[in-house]
């Protein structure tokens, strides 16, 4: 029982983050319950987040993990912030205005609570560079996995499921040849992602020491990159010069800046 016990504290929590980070980017948005008021919809991934909220929060109690890291100051800053905005707007901005819906507000706030406290969750499952290189893996595997839907769309016509409307966002499965977009959002966030993956994968290239694995890693990215531009997501595309470079100056690649951008 023990061993089962001291299993559980080791990698429960990153089991269930090298999974949302698998899941997350590949499942479509399919809708589970109804939010009244909005055509927002709860999904699959939230009861996924706040399963593994409650397990970090077991393990917080049982003082197994921990709140500390360098981003933690920050992140509660503005989540204080947020509350205070939230409290004042209701309390003194919402009595006196009709059509705003005070569930409404309180849902934004924890849905940012959602997004940044997996933050913690991964931080406190990361204990070494094994688990680093795990996660690593799942994240390729992910973007994997977008790539050949997005070229699925474009090719094999492969459905979207976009929130755009009222009635696309019930989960009504599109054919939507003009742009490429992902299974978990729209155009501009798939190439928000691929802005991100490109900017990562694209630094395990010079992380690798075998020729074989920055060969993979580069294809890859090339793929992100041919992705990114069936977006048609010129802003993402702008993003992505930026970004790219300042990887490559933080490798010490300054050399390459100028043909990349090329």
């Amino acid at each position: 029982m023990q061993k089962l016990i001291n299993w559980w504290d080791k990698y429960i929590l990153k089991i269930g983050i090298i999974f949302l980070l698998f899941f997350i980017p590949l499942y479509p948005k399919l809708p589970l319950l109804d939010i009244v008021q909005t055509w927002v919809y709860v999904r699959a991934e939230d009861f996924l987040v706040a399963f593994l909220v409650f397990i970090f929060a077991i393990e917080l109690i049982r003082k197994k993990v921990s709140l500390q890291s360098p981003l933690t100051l920050p992140i509660f800053i503005y989540w204080f912030i947020g509350l205070v905005s939230v409290v004042h707007a209701l309390l003194f901005i919402m009595p006196s205005v009709s059509n705003i819906f005070p569930h409404i507000v309180v849902l934004h706030y924890l849905r940012r609570i959602e997004y940044m406290i997996l933050f913690f969750i991964a931080f406190s499952s990361i204990k070494s560079k094994r688990d680093v290189m795990h996660i690593a893996i799942s994240f390729i595997a992910a973007t994997i996995g977008v790539i050949v839907y997005g070229f699925g769309q474009k090719f094999l016509g492969f459905p979207a499921y976009l929130t755009m409307n009222e009635e696309f966002a019930k989960g009504i499965a599109l054919i939507f040849p003009p742009r490429i977009t992902s299974t978990f959002a729209g155009h501009y966030d798939l190439a928000a992602f691929l802005v991100l993956s490109l900017s990562l994968l694209g630094s395990l290239i010079f992380g690798f020491k075998r020729i074989w694995s920055k060969i993979v890693i580069f294809i890859i990215c090339f793929g992100s990159f041919i992705i990114l531009l069936l977006t048609s997501s010129r802003i993402s595309f702008l993003v992505y010069l930026p970004s790219i470079s300042l990887m490559l100056f933080l490798q010490r690649k300054k050399w390459l800046i100028i043909p990349v951008i090329f």
